[in-house]
């Protein structure tokens, strides 16, 4: 359980970061000169988000299954408002996503096929970004977690 609600974390900062990167990379570039492209266009942008999609939803729904099927146990060994309001939630939740990847991803995989071809020149820094946000998600889960393992020996070692 504590594995799955991890790895919804760094996901979800991968998501977050995906879309700062790419839209900042969208609007911080040079100005084009006179007839020149800019680096990455507004459907590169999209292009990364699709990519960002592809990345994510995967392990958010595996992930999810995990906490949803965990959620339904619990509210019926406790049968009380809270656990069953939490597993309803998280079964809302988790149809959402299904239903959510099984509409976008199709499109959004021959959409990433466009950032993989080649034609652009900054398709490569649009893939550089989406990595360095799943870098940074990762890394930013592992610094949250660490931080609160140091926090919870603290607090055993001194009682406080």
């Amino acid at each position: 359980m504590k594995w799955a609600a991890v790895v919804q974390s760094a996901l979800g900062f991968t998501w977050c970061f995906s879309i700062a990167f790419l839209f900042a990379g969208f609007h911080i570039q040079p100005a084009p000169d006179a007839g020149q492209d800019p680096y990455i266009t507004q459907v590169m942008v999209e292009n990364g988000l699709q990519l960002a999609y592809v990345l994510v939803i995967p392990g958010i729904i595996l992930s999810g299954a995990v906490i949803w099927a965990h959620s339904v146990a619990e509210a019926y060994r406790r049968r009380d408002f809270a656990s069953v309001a939490t597993a309803g939630w998280n079964t809302y939740a988790q149809a959402s996503n299904m239903a959510s990847a099984a509409e976008n991803l199709p499109d959004a995989f021959d959409t990433v096929g466009e950032l993989f071809s080649g034609d652009n020149k900054g398709s490569g820094l649009v893939i550089a970004l989406v990595i360095f946000a799943l870098v940074g998600g990762v890394f930013t889960t592992y610094g949250i977690v660490t931080s609160a393992r140091r926090e919870v020996r603290r607090k055993q070692k001194f009682g406080y």
